[in-house]
């Protein structure tokens, strides 16, 4: 008698769990079943379809725009290399060589990047003609003796 007692209480209980079990199924159908409608509203019909190539189009421009991004990136990474390279510092210093001979005619151009390569070019102007000198720089010093002036114009474009 008390088994069959027992036994009853394990079917109660079996059967409780089994009730619960089923409508915790029913209340994920009717989620599933909205979750269906709500797609359905937006890729069936018109509106479906112009959502859908609406996500299309934003993923084609996406692509696109990575693209242009990473061609734009190396652009830049270009200029910048090209700049290290580019003449940034300049300086002109005109002189008169000679107390007697009239105005400052005579100039040193410093043209040197940002590493402090490049050229002094010294002008030199007298009654017979003029010279123009070309002395080259590596690292803010030429292996050829520089002139007073030289050493300005370089001084200054290397500040």
């Amino acid at each position: 008698m008390i088994q069959e007692y027992i036994l009853y209480g394990y079917l109660g209980i079996l059967s409780i769990v089994a009730v619960f079990l089923f409508y915790k199924l029913r209340l994920a159908q009717k989620e599933r079943e909205q979750l269906q409608k709500t797609q359905k509203l937006f890729l069936q019909g018109k509106r479906g379809k112009d959502l859908e190539q609406v996500l299309l189009t934003l993923a084609e421009t996406t692509r696109e725009s990575r693209k242009h991004q990473k061609l734009q990136d190396q652009q830049i990474t270009d200029l910048g290399n090209a700049f290290k390279e580019s003449l940034s510092r300049t300086s002109v210093v005109r002189f008169n060589q000679f107390d007697n001979t009239g105005s400052d005619q005579r100039f040193v151009v410093a043209l040197l990047n940002r590493k402090k390569n490049g050229v002094l070019i010294t002008s030199m102007y007298t009654r017979n003609g003029t010279s123009v000198y070309a002395k080259p720089i590596n690292s803010g010093t030429s292996t050829y003796t520089l002139t007073k002036e030289e050493q300005q114009a370089l001084d200054e474009a290397t500040i």
